[in-house]
C-alpha cells in the first residue's frame, strides 16, 4: 500500500495535516501500520500463531520506532513497550502460541455501559423488581439474533465500502486488506 492510499482515510489525513507533508508522516504510516498488525494478532482468539516470527515483527516494530523518533521526540510509553517488547511473550506462555482475545474483558464491559443505560433511561423507576424485569427484558431483546439482523439491516451503511457498521468517516477501505494480508501471514495454515 503506498503512502497516498493511507491518508486518504478521513482522521488520518487531519493527522497529516497538523503533522506536514514530510518523512515524518509516512514514517507515522509504518508505525500504524506494524501496530494495527500487531495488535490484531494479539486481539485474535483461536488461530494459532507462528511466534518466532511474531517476535521478530515486534522487535523491528519497537526498534523501527526507537530508530525514527528518538527519545527527545518520543518516548514510548509503558502500555506501549508492553505490548511490542512482551506480547508475544504472554501469547506464547499464557495462551499456548494463540491470541489473547479469548481472554479480553472488552465485551463485558461494554456490556455494563448498556446495563446501566437501560436501568436509568428505559426502566421503571417506582420499583426495584420492576427496573431489573424490564432491564433484563431489554437485555434479552438486544441479544436475539432476529432483532440484531434487523438492526443490522436498518443501519447506516458506509458511502465508501458499502458495509454496515461503519460511517465513511471511520472507513478503513484499502488500508485494512493490506493489513489482513500481513496479519494472516503470521498465523498457521493447516
Amino acid at each position: 500500500m503506498s503512502a497516498g492510499d493511507f491518508w486518504a482515510i478521513p482522521e488520518l489525513r487531519r493527522i497529516r495535516r497538523m503533522i506536514g507533508n514530510d518523512q515524518r508522516s509516512d514514517n507515522l504510516m509504518v508505525v500504524f501500520e506494524r501496530i494495527t498488525v500487531i495488535l490484531r494478532i494479539i486481539s485474535s482468539k483461536s488461530k494459532t500463531v507462528r511466534i518466532s516470527d511474531f517476535r521478530s515483527y515486534c522487535e523491528d516494530a519497537y526498534k523501527y520506532i526507537l530508530e525514527k523518533y528518538s527519545p527527545p521526540q518520543c518516548q514510548i510509553s509503558p502500555t506501549l513497550h508492553k505490548v511490542l517488547a512482551h506480547g508475544w511473550e504472554m501469547m506464547e506462555k499464557i495462551n499456548g502460541g494463540r491470541g489473547l482475545g479469548n481472554l479480553i474483558e472488552g465485551g463485558l464491559e461494554n456490556c455494563n455501559k448498556y446495563l446501566r443505560r437501560y436501568r436509568s433511561r428505559l426502566s421503571r423507576k417506582n420499583d426495584q423488581t420492576a427496573n431489573l424485569t424490564d432491564t433484563i427484558k431489554r437485555l434479552w431483546i438486544v441479544g436475539e439474533p432476529e432483532c440484531n439482523e434487523l438492526r443490522m439491516r436498518v443501519c447506516e451503511c458506509c458511502q465508501i465500502c458499502k458495509e454496515p457498521g461503519h460511517t465513511r468517516g471511520s472507513c478503513l477501505y484499502g488500508l485494512l486488506g493490506h493489513i489482513d494480508s500481513i496479519v494472516d501471514s503470521f498465523f498457521v495454515h493447516d
